[in-house]
């Protein structure tokens, strides 16, 4: 046949610009935008962090599935062992994650110009509000008390966080303590673990006390009830009696 006419014969070949997209590899996020390859890893992190956040607190540790937490990502379970290693590695930074959420912030000038008793009333209140916006942080860790607390033993940077959220209670005792307004006869372990336990207790128990007792602990009314019970208690508790005339 002549090279003409073979020519003539072959099948249309669609132009450049109406070949199908390639499709993406399972498992990657396609870059948007100006975001660059860092940026892109960090968000699907994010995203595998955000997923296992809701599975682990919903189910514990040993319920949880990799394949749940995948189908509610944009990611493969392939890219998920990519990022975390494993179940366990995920775990542990889910719980991680979770207690630096709850991280006591102190203001960038500490004490200055705020009164100890103020200090402490706001100390109170947010550990309380931190509780309410992160429940799911409350579930996670009733979870692993009932696992024995085997991650939270051996994790370095929950035991960081602890000792700075009580550290941060420490210095506004010390200073109240220094003012003569706040007692010298306690111990601030035992305020920070009423504030912490009270806390604790108004997510912890919602549903067995709404049962047992009617009462909607997170409620908007009994919600700002226990927070205002939450301060008066550890500052009436803290503070120093009145000087005798």
């Amino acid at each position: 046949m002549p090279a003409e006419t073979a020519e003539k014969n072959k099948p249309d070949q669609p132009a450049a610009t109406d070949r199908l997209p390639r499709q993406q590899a399972p498992g990657r996020r396609r870059l948007q935008g100006a975001m660059n390859a860092e940026a892109v890893t960090e968000a699907t992190r994010d995203d595998i962090l955000q997923a296992a956040t809701a599975e682990f607190a919903r189910s514990g540790y040993e319920a949880a599935s990799i394949a749940a937490i995948a189908a509610q990502t944009r990611s493969s379970k392939r890219m998920l062992y990519y990022h975390f290693g494993g179940k366990q590695q995920l775990y542990v930074a889910v719980l991680e994650a979770a207690y630096a959420r709850v991280r006591r912030i102190d203001p960038p000038d500490g004490l200055a110009g705020v009164a100890p008793m103020d200090a402490l009333r706001q100390y109170a209140q947010d550990a309380f509000d931190n509780f309410m916006q992160h429940q799911d942080f409350v579930r996670l860790v009733l979870f692993e008390n009932l696992a024995g607390a085997q991650v939270a033993r051996q994790s370095k940077a929950i035991a960081a966080i602890s000792a700075d959220n009580l550290r941060s209670l420490e210095t506004i005792v010390q200073a109240g303590r220094q003012a003569g307004v706040m007692r010298r006869d306690f111990r601030v372990l035992d305020l920070f673990l009423t504030v912490v336990g009270m806390s604790f207790h108004a997510v912890s128990n919602r549903s067995s006390v709404q049962a047992a007792l009617g009462v909607d602990m997170l409620g908007d009314t009994e919600a700002g009830l226990r927070r205002q019970l939450v301060v008066d208690l550890v500052c009436r508790y803290a503070a120093a009696a009145p000087k005798a005339r």
